[in-house]
């Protein structure tokens, strides 16, 4: 059967910062460390089953929302039904000159659309996220949430999701914690055992919430996971793995941090750079240990993937050109980053870009609000999936 294609309204791509029906698993994981059963809800109560099979599509959808305050924000998706939740998964990026770990933003998927909201009570309104919704039959995603309460550093097993050498995991998280020197309580990783995983933090400060995604390829196509470790007195790490298409793979992956981070991202702000058999991990500053989770994503044949060159980056704004150009309407960017702060003493969430393809499909506007005279490496791919 052909697939519609639907026209995404807005062509503006985010990334980092990821299976067939929809599952919503939440868990309130405090000092008893119960969770609750899966509901198959999508995210507000009725069963996706209930309203017939889910629509044929491919299509990327993508936006720019200003924070307003730290309540969260539902936002429209053009063509979005309830059902798309079972073939769905967001990708969110911000600026913010935020100092404090509660006002980072993050973004879930339910039946009504986008949900973004930061940290109870909290929220600057310098504050910008960019998102991308990825539709397509290709994948099939299971979501949920999990509480992780002041002093519990990781979540009850979430069993049953993960399918080896199929699946991926995207985490978000927002955090309760104002102290600008501890940002490391709302840096969650996926560790998985099995078809089981574990989310887990490092620093079990203050209360978190992690929502997560598991997208399974539901065709051709493999995903190989791996964890790595950047020792104390180390900016780089690098693992190898059985070797990949890299013209149809990209990597995604999720960071712990210690509990001496002192707010300073170039000590946890990771860049990410792939090869057909390795991938290098590299921050700004050797301070403190690091764990990463990761998932080399291979797709099927007819998928392509445009590795673009590192961008070295002073300023506010650059633009990457994607040549030739893709359609915008089918692709999506992810991309990671270390920095370097060259000394900066002021422990704030600043020096991060946001990215986006442009309508024209030809270029990468990559964004950041503060920064100072820190200088950020990014490593930036493009994804465009096989036409319908």
């Amino acid at each position: 059967m052909k697939r519609a294609r639907v026209t995404a309204a807005c062509c503006l791509l985010a990334a980092l910062g990821l299976s067939a029906s929809a599952c919503r698993h939440e868990a309130s994981v405090g000092p008893g460390g119960d969770a609750s059963n899966d509901s198959r809800d999508g995210g507000d109560g009725d069963s996706t089953r209930d309203q017939g099979p889910p629509p044929m599509l491919e299509t990327v959808t993508s936006g720019e929302h200003k924070l307003a305050d730290g309540n969260p924000k539902t936002i429209s998706i053009e063509g979005w039904t309830p059902a798309d939740l079972v073939h769905s998964f967001v990708l969110c990026s911000y600026r913010t000159a935020d100092e404090q770990p509660s006002g980072v933003p993050a973004c879930r998927l339910t039946k009504a659309g986008l949900v973004i909201g930061t940290g109870p009570g909290t929220g600057d309104l310098s504050t910008v996220v960019r998102w991308t919704v990825v539709r397509d039959v290709s994948f099939d995603v299971r979501r949920g949430e999990v509480t992780l309460a002041n002093g519990i550093g990781e979540s009850e097993a979430i069993k049953g999701k993960f399918a080896a050498d199929r699946s991926f995991i995207l985490v978000d998280a927002t955090t309760k914690e104002t102290s600008q020197i501890a940002d490391e309580g709302r840096l969650i990783r996926p560790v998985v055992t099995g078809a089981d995983f574990v989310l887990t933090r490092l620093s079990a400060q203050n209360d978190a919430t992690a929502y997560w995604q598991v997208v399974q390829l539901a065709n051709d196509g493999r995903v190989v996971a791996g964890t790595t470790s950047i020792a104390t007195d180390s900016n780089t790490a690098v693992d190898t793995f059985p070797q990949v298409t890299l013209e149809r793979s990209f990597v995604l992956f999720s960071v712990t941090g210690p509990t001496n981070i002192g707010g300073f991202e170039q000590r946890y702000s990771v860049q990410a750079t792939l090869s057909a058999g390795s991938v290098e991990f590299k921050r700004g500053v050797a301070e403190g240990p690091l764990d990463i989770t990761y998932f080399v994503v291979e797709l099927a044949a007819g998928n392509q993937v445009k590795h673009l060159p590192p961008e070295l980056s002073l300023g506010q704004s650059r633009e990457i050109f994607v040549s030739p150009a893709v359609d915008p309407d089918l692709s999506f960017v992810v991309h990671s980053l270390q920095s370097n702060t060259l000394g900066r003493t002021a422990a704030r969430v600043d020096t991060a870009y946001t990215a986006a393809l442009s309508k024209a499909g030809d270029r990468v506007e990559l964004k950041r609000i503060g920064g100072g005279n820190a200088v950020s490496t990014v490593s930036t791919s493009v994804i465009r999936l096989a036409s319908p």
